[in-house]
């Protein structure tokens, strides 16, 4: 009995021995297990990423740029891998500091979401235009002036770059809230403008080879204008005389194609004086202009009947109606007279201009050639403009010595219309500044011209470049779908369409671009005229400082 009862407490012990030593393999057991485990995902995580590495440069080597179809219908990506993806995946330190959530992330959502948000499209694509600078210095796309309709092998293949954005593209996506779907549709949208931006008009491009005219060389500006060479080499001075003699000799009473000489001659002046700048003074002088009694008295009648002043039309006219043809040609008298009217007026601030008119030689026994050298050669320094009217061989030939013993310059004129044209380059010479000034003038308001032109232009050329961006966003966002590389509802596409093309939608980058170009070009439009003010400024600043440098 007792024998028994031992027996059995040995059996307990025993098998209380063996639960505890099965206990204790069991623990060693589940310890190797999990070591096992661990070292098993690590080895696991390296090799994923050495697998992903080698994919990437077996794609990279293989690269195939044409689309292709699926049997089935369905379409098929083709295989593009820029050589810029060489990082695509990387998990890097810049990465983690950015998005620390990624390593809260199960393995293949962080493996995907890093191939994703280091990807050359999604990895740093620049923001969204908000101002006028912002567009236009953003960098012109790969798809710039093409047209989705007809460059359509080029927008599968731009879309061929991105990446699969699915499911992290979603509105309410479960990964830890919204914020991946948030990121990912944001960096989707820049990645769709970054290609299909268009480069829209700069005022660089606006003003390109185009720069305010010239004006004309104030120095000289007569050697621009004049026709004839016969003043071209008279120095221009701001402070301009003429004297005008005429002729009132009774053989000006001849008549031509029906009217006197005479007649011809006082319409001619007075045309030619109201031609002329304001600021220039003139006198008239006539000779023979009255009945006398004798030669003697005739020949000493040379009578100043306009003096040297700015030209009033009426006081001008009252003068000419005085002169009828009557007496004898007192050229020498008369032109020994005109240096006297015009001596208050000696020096080189002045230019000084004697104009003749008259139909024949000397006959009152004077020498005009000796008169005029000796005017020529006084402080008065006068030019000498002599025109023969229908003279005859005698008068011809004596003017003619008379011009050219004082350099001056003679012509012969036959009728009204000739005689219009040999005072007309006079006409030119004298209003010499106020035609540069004209001519600068113009040349201003055609800059000006131009200029709006080309404004107007460019405002024609943002139009069709918000049009065309507006067609092929919506365009590559479509593709985007038809490729897998977004969802249709609910997700990135959704996002671009709102923030960027959709048109009657306020706030899209395609409504700012509407909205920003009555803005912008109403301003190069003030700049325009700002700068064409300046030029008015710049014309009038020349022209009246020459006045004030001149004057004595």
């Amino acid at each position: 009995m007792q024998g028994r009862q031992v027996w059995r407490w040995i059996q307990a012990g025993l098998l209380a021995a063996f639960i505890l030593i099965g206990s204790a393999c069991s623990m060693l057991k589940l310890d190797a297990f999990k070591e096992s485990s661990d070292s098993g995902v690590s080895d696991s995580r390296t090799a994923s990423r050495e697998d992903a590495a080698s994919s990437r440069e077996d794609a990279a080597s293989s690269r195939d740029d044409s689309a292709l179809s699926r049997e089935d219908g369905a379409q098929e990506m083709p295989v593009m891998v820029d050589t810029a993806e060489a990082e695509e995946g990387v998990l890097g330190d810049d990465l983690l500091s950015a998005y620390p959530w990624l390593t809260s992330l199960e393995d293949k959502d962080e493996k995907a979401l890093r191939a994703i948000l280091t990807h050359p499209l999604m990895r740093d694509p620049l923001p969204i235009p908000q101002t006028i600078s912002e567009v236009l210095t953003y960098p012109s796309g790969r798809l710039a002036k093409m047209r989705s309709n007809e460059d359509r092998d080029e927008f599968v293949l731009a879309i061929s770059h991105l990446p699969i954005l699915q499911p992290y593209d979603e509105w309410g996506n479960t990964l830890i809230g919204d914020e991946v779907g948030r990121l990912i549709r944001e960096r989707y949208a820049r990645a769709l403008l970054s290609l299909a931006m268009e480069p829209f008009p700069r005022p660089e491009d606006i003003y390109r080879d185009f720069i305010p005219p010239a004006l004309p060389t104030e120095s000289d500006p007569q050697r621009q204008i004049v026709s004839s060479d016969d003043y071209r080499q008279l120095p221009y001075r701001a402070v301009v005389h003429v004297e005008f003699v005429l002729d009132a000799s009774g053989s000006m009473k001849d008549l031509i194609n029906g009217r006197s000489k005479i007649e011809i001659a006082k319409e001619a002046v007075r045309n030619l004086v109201q031609e002329l700048p304001p600021d220039v003074q003139v006198s008239l002088r006539a000779f023979g202009h009255k009945p006398a009694p004798d030669k003697t008295t005739s020949c000493q009648m040379s009578e100043l009947l306009y003096p040297l002043s700015p030209y009033r039309s009426d006081a001008f006219q009252k003068a000419l109606d005085q002169v009828t043809p009557n007496g004898w040609t007192s050229l020498a008298h008369s032109i020994r007279l005109a240096g006297d009217d015009l001596k208050p007026f000696s020096g080189d601030q002045y230019t000084n201009i004697v104009v003749i008119v008259s139909d024949g030689a000397e006959t009152c026994g004077g020498d005009p050639i000796q008169e005029a050298e000796a005017l020529k050669n006084s402080a008065i320094q006068p030019f000498f403009h002599l025109i023969g009217f229908d003279a005859d061989a005698e008068g011809q030939k004596q003017l003619a010595s008379i011009a050219q013993a004082v350099q001056g310059v003679y012509r012969d004129a036959t009728d009204a219309e000739s005689l219009k044209n040999e005072l007309k380059p006079l006409q030119e010479w004298i209003s010499g500044w106020e035609v540069w000034r004209q001519k600068a003038f113009e040349k201003a308001k055609a800059y000006r011209k131009e200029m709006v032109a080309r404004i107007e232009a460019a405002q024609k050329e943002w139009d069709r470049a918000a049009e065309r961006l507006q067609t092929n966003l919506a365009q590559l966002d479509h593709l985007a779908v038809d490729y897998d590389k977004v969802k249709r509802y609910g997700s990135a596409t959704s996002y671009a369409e709102n923030v960027l093309y959709n048109k009657y939608r306020e706030g899209t980058f395609y409504a700012r671009l509407k909205q920003m170009k009555p803005i912008y070009f109403q301003s190069l439009l003030v700049k325009l005229d700002e700068d064409f003010s300046d030029i008015l400024r710049e014309i009038d600043r020349t022209y009246e400082a020459r006045n004030k440098t001149s004057q004595p």
